[in-house]
């Protein structure tokens, strides 16, 4: 089953933007159309069986050439849900440096950012003050992935009663 030209070229400009409403667009002659339309016409398409297996045959080799699976998405949102803050100190209380950061300190941390400030100029030129701010990925979110994948809230949902089915 071969998509059309439009289709095609729908699913090209999907894979370019990642959004559905500027491929149409781009595939589609829209011109005159209200958005909601657009919209429509789009969640429509993105919905097509066809259209869908032309996605996943063209992102096929990209995620095998980055080795995506689904396992290691599970494994680095555990290091950002689990991460223990308190791994990434020495035992002075000083951070420890970046070289020495294992690989679950490395996932945590999304960024720092390092502030110096320093007195005089020249070779009288000194540092005074260094402060560092870091950054973490969100726990709350990874934990939130972590129980959405292991179906966490499906079963704390099922415990829910319908008080309107009481009545």
């Amino acid at each position: 089953m071969a998509l059309t030209l439009k289709q095609e070229n729908f699913v090209l400009a999907y894979l370019q933007s990642g959004n559905a409403t500027d491929a149409y667009r781009t595939a589609y002659n829209a011109k005159g159309m209200k958005d909601e339309t657009i919209w429509s016409k789009a969640s429509l398409l993105l919905n097509n069986d066809k259209v869908t297996a032309r996605l996943n045959e063209l992102r096929k080799p990209v995620i095998e050439k980055a080795q995506l699976t689904l396992e290691k998405v599970i494994n680095e949102n555990a290091r950002i849900a689990f991460f223990d803050i308190r791994t990434m100190f020495n035992e002075n209380g000083s951070i420890k440096p970046v070289h020495e950061w294992d690989d679950n300190i490395g996932a945590a941390v999304s960024s720092i950012e390092v502030y110096e400030e320093y007195s005089g100029s020249g070779k009288d030129r000194v540092n005074i003050r260094k402060i560092k701010k870091i950054k973490f990925n969100d726990k709350g979110q990874a934990l939130d992935m972590l129980m959405k994948h292991l179906g966490g809230y499906e079963a704390n949902n099922k415990q829910k009663d319908n008080p309107l089915l009481e009545l």
